[in-house]
């Protein structure tokens, strides 16, 4: 069975448009909420969102992609970008 890809496209600050191809997002997207912690599943589903995308299911995928690789990935995030 050939795999789906997902693509995903966001827009930087600059105007530029980027398409993401994101494996970690297709193995781990579809796994069950209670797979994750979910105060870090909050915080990432909001972080896309604002950052990403206002697909909440996109910015879902996203987060638990993330959180498959690092589990306190957005934790993480915050001290490495602080909110301004």
């Amino acid at each position: 069975m050939k795999q789906k890809k997902t693509y995903i496209q966001f827009q930087e600050g600059d105007g530029t448009i980027y398409m993401l191809e994101d494996w970690v997002t297709l193995k781990h997207g579809g796994d069950p909420d209670e797979k994750f912690d979910p105060v870090q599943l909050q915080k990432g589903i909001e972080y896309e969102k604002r950052v990403h995308t206002e697909d909440v299911e996109v910015a879902t995928q996203i987060a638990k992609g993330n959180l498959a690789y690092n589990k306190r990935f957005y934790e993480y995030l915050e001290r490495v970008e602080p909110e301004k």
